[in-house]
């Protein structure tokens, strides 16, 4: 992780982590060993995508649906353009 302004990561790095993959989450907390709050957010994140009844996959009915949706989305954002 290249950090260009040291001072702005620190004063950012509980935001910034929110959109953090579990690879970056590692390397945040290999940065900040000793904050809490990081290792914490981490851990439940952890967690979370060990609990099969908070991750569910979708049906191939419910994948197309939500595929089919988006495509009409952007219909008509295409149309409102032109």
């Amino acid at each position: 992780m290249e950090i260009k302004d040291k001072k702005m990561f620190d004063k950012l790095k509980y935001l910034l982590m929110l959109g953090m993959n579990l690879e970056e989450l590692e390397e945040l907390e290999s940065l900040y060993p000793d904050d809490k709050i990081i290792k914490s957010f981490k851990s439940e994140i952890i967690r979370l995508n060990n609990d099969e009844d908070f991750i569910r996959e979708l049906r191939e009915e419910e994948e197309n649906m939500v595929i089919s949706k988006q495509e009409g989305m952007e219909k008509k954002e295409l149309k409102s353009l032109i």
